[in-house]
């Protein structure tokens, strides 16, 4: 079995991204899975809707990273 068969093409993002930005874009997108976040035509990370939900959702998280690049708080 190939790696093709099995994964999907998802949307990209740059590490330089706000947190804002992206919490945005999954609010409007509840169905998306992931972001891969990719630096010229490298992928250095990945960023899921639970995980950053998690990290905003502690008492000061979204203060605290709303005006953060995504690179930050990515997988």
């Amino acid at each position: 079995m190939q790696i093709e068969h099995i994964s999907s093409l998802t949307d990209t993002v740059s590490p330089y991204e706000k947190v804002a930005v992206i919490q945005a874009f999954f609010a409007a997108h509840p169905n998306h899975v992931g972001l891969s976040v990719i630096e010229g035509n490298v992928p250095v990370g990945i960023v899921t809707p639970e995980k950053l939900g998690v990290k905003l959702s502690s008492m000061y998280g979204y203060t605290l990273y709303q005006n953060k690049p995504i690179s930050e708080v990515m997988d």
